[in-house]
């Protein structure tokens, strides 16, 4: 059965109903979990490919695979966290409403003008002068690319739900393998000369011939939305448990790893070919997080834990926007870079933690913004909404 018609996305800070066979009219607290669980990875992905993890190279092979090992195997079960939340919009099915995208909005820049502005105070990050942070915070919605890319898909998703509605279970299947081959398997391919590049009369040009941008798109978006979408409506029966879906989550990652082992020895270009194996439309990258969501759509959780992970999840979009390329926690950074000393010991045993203190502080900071300017911003986006449908109505009559 479908699930009931709601803003999925923990962008959008959204408690939704998923509607199935054996959970009729109840809440599935495993989508809650998994919510929590992507942005955990999201924000561990981008603390092994950022500066807290350190400069350590540990060599493989005499040095062939220049690629910090342990980060790379740690990346392959984390990447899938984007690919899942755009699954998971899929899955719940969005349903465009005008007040919700002035409240992401509202809430993207509420954070990030305080963000700038504390960051400009208390000058833990450099600005030229109060111009160029009001620019930044006039931009800041848009200087994460998720951001945008989720906002379009809203735009599309009532084209996206009525092609996946309309569909018989064998053309959607042929639908969405067709999307598959052309934006993962050929797209994925593609998009190397993206990453690398291609030399052209001795300059270094890079061009993405599907416009998957390595997963880094609106497209991709799309395709990740769909297939949700396909799932919840037509899943598999030998994917309608817990545990095959996720074994084979473990087995696609394990591949993607040795995938990368043998690329960057080939290759002997670590940083690039890692960013690349990496990319959120690897084949391998894409079916993993298709089980995962499988799996946890079919996990059991005990309520009363359903119900702080369904807390937890309904402030992940903050934990994205305070993790990621925020001025305000320039010096956090920096300090956990001098307190690892370059240790690999060390940095392992801070990657969780820091991934853990990181989320706290999204979810307290969204937790303040829900008591104050979120009140303000939920009314607005609700009387927005009451007067587009009364215009409908006016227009109709």
């Amino acid at each position: 059965m479908e699930n009931s018609e709601t803003d999925s996305m923990a962008a959008l800070q959204e408690n939704p109903e998923e509607v199935s066979s054996d959970l009729q009219n109840k809440r599935n607290y495993g989508l809650d979990v998994l919510r929590t669980l992507a942005m955990l990875f999201i924000v561990l992905h981008h603390l092994t490919n950022s500066e807290i993890w350190g400069e350590i190279t540990e060599s493989v092979y005499s040095q062939a695979l220049s690629v910090n090992i342990t980060s790379a195997f740690l990346d392959c079960f984390f990447i899938v966290g984007v690919n899942v939340f755009f699954l998971l919009s899929g899955w719940l099915k969005i349903k465009l409403r005008a007040g919700k995208i002035f409240t992401l909005l509202a809430e993207c820049y509420a954070i990030g003008i305080a963000s700038v502005l504390l960051a400009y105070i208390t000058g833990s990050t450099q600005y030229e002068g109060v111009g160029q942070a009001a620019l930044q915070a006039l931009a800041f919605p848009f200087s994460h690319w998720f951001i945008p890319a989720y906002l379009l898909l809203c735009l599309l998703s009532p084209m996206l739900n009525s092609l996946a509605e309309h569909l018989s279970p064998k053309g959607a299947a042929y639908a969405l393998a067709v999307m598959v081959v052309i934006f993962s398997v050929v797209g994925f391919v593609a998009d190397y000369f993206f990453v690398n590049g291609v030399q052209q009369d001795g300059a270094l040009s890079k061009a993405s011939y599907v416009g998957t941008n390595a997963g880094y798109s609106v497209v991709w978006a799309c395709v990740c939305y769909f297939t949700g979408r396909i799932l919840c409506m037509h899943t598999p029966k030998k994917l309608k448990s817990a545990g095959l879906p996720l074994a084979m989550y473990f087995a696609f990652c394990l591949i993607n790893f040795a995938v990368l082992c043998f690329t960057v020895a080939v290759l002997k270009d670590g940083d690039a070919t890692k960013w690349y194996i990496y990319c959120y439309n690897n084949p391998f990258t894409y079916f993993a997080s298709v089980c995962l969501l499988c799996a946890f759509a079919h996990i059991k959780v005990n309520e009363r834990v359903g119900k702080a992970f369904a807390f937890l999840s309904s402030h992940t979009f903050a934990v994205y926007i305070m993790h990621s390329d925020n001025p305000l926690l320039s010096p956090y950074r920096a300090y956990i870079v001098r307190l690892s000393g370059g240790n690999l010991l060390a940095q392992v045993l801070l990657l969780p933690l820091n991934a853990v203190v990181l989320f706290i502080i999204g979810v307290a900071v969204s937790c303040v913004y829900s008591v104050t300017a979120g009140r303000g911003a939920k009314k607005l986006g609700g009387l927005l909404d009451k007067k587009i449908d009364n215009l409908k109505i006016n227009h109709r009559e």
